[in-house]
């Protein structure tokens, strides 16, 4: 994974951020998180002192069109247009070999997901 991740949905552990959280991904890590709230604070305390947890572990596609948005990242990530990634831990169902001790969700209302070839999702609107 290379590029740049917006957050402005609820994080597992960190809750509703009041402003977006900027992540920059390098070679499938965390390379910086931008915010000036809390909730970027919180985030990157937890990435700098977790071993792994800069890994960067899931992304998913909401397809969901009777999820409701309310602040709750459990029901939001799977909301139709809603995509969420995570950081951390990707060994069990995620067929990733990083153990790390946390594994954070994050949702992004109404996403856009490019590839190097294709636009899956723009403005939460299914593509593909």
């Amino acid at each position: 994974m290379e590029g740049v991740v917006v957050v402005d949905g609820p994080i597992a552990h960190v809750g509703l951020p009041a402003t977006p959280i900027r992540l920059e991904v390098r070679e499938g890590r965390v390379v910086r998180i931008e915010g000036d709230e809390k909730g970027a604070r919180q985030l990157r305390d937890i990435v700098e002192s977790v071993k792994d947890a800069d890994n960067f572990a899931e992304i998913g596609i909401g397809l969901n069109p009777q999820c409701r948005r309310n602040g709750k990242f459990e029901e939001e990530k799977k909301r139709l247009g809603n995509v969420h990634v995570a950081v951390g831990r990707n060994t069990g169902g995620y067929g990733g070999t990083i153990a790390c001790m946390v594994h954070l969700d994050m949702v992004i209302y109404e996403a856009t997901i490019k590839t190097d070839k294709d636009v899956l999702l723009e403005d939460g609107k299914v593509c593909v």
